[in-house]
C-alpha cells in the first residue's frame, strides 16, 4: 500500500499534492514556503519521494515535478481522496504509525526476552 511505504507521512502527501496541483516544475524555495519547512527538511523529503519515483528533481535540483509513480491511477485516486476527505487519509496515516510503533515495541520486548534467556543459559 502506498501509504504504508512511500507516502507514510502527512508531509509527503502534502508535498506530492502541492507538486501535482502546480502547472509545472515547482522550485524548492516555493515548496519550502508552502510546506513551512526548512531547506534541509525539504531536501530530505524530496529525496524520499524521488527514491519512490513519486517526484523527479530537475537537472539543477532546484525544481521538483511529478514522477512516474505519481501518475498511476492509485496515486491519483489517493490524492483525490485526500483533497475530498483529508481526515480519512490523516486517520489512516495515524493508524499505520501506531501499528508501526506497536510492532517496534513488541519486537523490542521479544528481543529483550530472548537476550535475557541467552544470558541465563550462558551463566550455567
Amino acid at each position: 500500500m502506498l501509504l504504508e511505504s512511500s507516502l507514510g507521512s502527512i508531509e509527503r502527501v502534502e508535498a506530492l499534492r502541492y507538486v501535482q496541483r502546480a502547472a509545472g516544475p515547482v522550485p524548492r524555495d516555493e515548496l519550502m514556503r508552502a510546506l513551512r519547512m526548512d531547506r534541509e527538511a525539504v531536501d530530505a523529503l524530496v529525496g524520499e519521494l524521488a527514491r519512490a519515483e513519486l517526484v523527479c528533481a530537475g537537472a539543477a535540483r532546484s525544481a521538483v515535478e511529478l514522477g512516474p509513480a505519481a501518475r498511476t491511477p492509485f496515486c491519483e485516486e489517493l490524492l483525490r481522496i485526500y483533497e475530498d476527505d483529508r481526515l480519512a487519509v490523516v486517520s489512516t496515516l495515524s493508524a499505520l504509525s501506531m501499528a508501526r510503533i506497536r510492532d517496534m515495541a513488541a519486537r523490542a520486548f521479544s528481543e529483550a526476552f530472548v537476550s535475557k534467556k541467552k544470558h541465563s543459559k550462558d551463566n550455567l
